[in-house]
């Protein structure tokens, strides 16, 4: 079947099924991102894009961009149908006696989907190996893993964040709960389909795919964004639209200051760069844009200011040690003191990515980062 024909045949399915579970809205893997939706969606962004840098091309950085747009709701595909599934997932919902929020939502879903105009967010990355193996029938494919698995990853142990979960922060930010991927693999292979988490509705289950061939993706890029190219030759990785994107305001500060606040290793080595709606972040911007940001109350909770501080200075000023742990675990500490520092270490993985904030100084000594 050729592009064309797959495009005109595309359909939203959600698969029927006699299992008598019933799936809510509140889905506990991206129920988790919402207390912080943003923050975690530019963290396991940059983290999975990182994972997937090229490897014979590691000397490059992964760049990852995010940009919003408006868009007619005709340019979205199948939309119309999406919209049906949503009234009927609100029907279903008025008839929870004891729970109001379904409804709620799915009342929120059908004003945004009645709109002419649909907010989108795109978040692509580049020099990564895009979502592999979108034609492999193995359950356990990076396509298959990535796209219909839940709680299952194909990540290495040593790589950041194994759990399945983070690929879900991009419905947190939906009000439609809807996501749509495309992407140009390192094979060069082509392939889109959109994503629905709903909920368990007319002996359908709550999740459904937007393809061919009851959930198989179309072999072509997909992209919404008017004013972004379709990728060709080697620029290869992924992009993902966020359908019905929760545009708060100042919602770029929150997508910086969690990327530099995480990455700031990373993005200080060369190894990653982010631009989110034109402001650039590098290596070469990262020192300007702390500096920008640095009086703001909510990067200051983060501390990203202290540590990055002691990741630049000089060895007169600071001091590192190498630790070789049983010749299996190499890890090197660097130490500052200043009588304003918070007594805390940032703990950050080979990747460049912080996992962890350690306090574990008394009060009694003296402040370093």
């Amino acid at each position: 079947m050729s592009n064309e024909q797959s495009s005109m045949n595309r359909t939203w399915f959600f698969a029927q099924t006699e299992d008598p579970t019933n799936y809510g809205i509140t889905d506990a893997n991206s129920e988790c991102f919402r207390k912080a939706p943003l923050p975690s969606l530019a963290k396991e962004i940059c983290q999975n894009s990182i994972d997937a840098n090229l490897e014979d091309e590691s000397v490059l950085p992964t760049k990852v961009e995010f940009h919003s747009f408006y868009i007619s709701k005709d340019k979205i595909p199948q939309f119309e149908q999406l919209k049906e599934e949503i009234r009927q997932c609100k029907e279903v919902g008025e008839q929870f006696i004891n729970d109001s929020s379904t409804a709620n939502f799915f009342s929120e879903a059908l004003d945004v989907c009645n709109k002419e105009e649909i907010c989108v967010l795109r978040i692509s990355d580049f020099n990564t190996t895009g979502i592999i193996g979108s034609e492999s029938e193995l359950p356990h494919s990076v396509w298959n893993t990535f796209i219909k698995s839940i709680g299952v990853s194909d990540k290495a142990d040593n790589k950041g964040g194994s759990k399945g979960v983070g690929k879900f922060a991009c419905f947190a930010v939906s009000k439609l709960n809807t996501v749509f991927y495309s992407t140009l693999d390192k094979d060069s292979k082509e392939a889109n389909i959109g994503v629905a988490q709903l909920i368990s509705h007319n002996s359908r289950v709550a999740r459904g795919y937007c393809g061919v061939d009851k959930g198989l993706p179309i072999y072509k890029q997909l992209c919404l964004d008017p004013d972004f190219e379709k990728r060709h030759g080697t620029n290869y990785g992924t992009d993902i639209y966020v359908i019905g994107f929760d545009k708060t305001d100042e919602w770029e500060k929150k997508i910086i200051f969690s990327t530099i606040s995480n990455f700031f290793v990373s993005i200080f080595q060369g190894k990653l760069e982010v631009k989110v709606e034109g402001e650039q972040i590098d290596k070469d911007t990262l020192t300007k844009i702390i500096e920008k940001y640095k009086d703001n109350s909510e990067l200051k909770k983060t501390r990203v200011n202290e540590y990055y501080q002691v990741l630049i200075a000089p060895e007169t000023q600071s001091k590192q040690l190498y630790l070789d742990i049983e010749s299996k675990y190499k890890i090197s500490l660097k130490l500052m003191l200043d009588q304003n520092f918070s007594k805390s270490v940032a703990m950050v993985r080979m990747n460049g990515m912080k996992f962890m904030i350690k306090k574990i100084f008394k009060e009694h000594l003296l402040s370093l980062a």
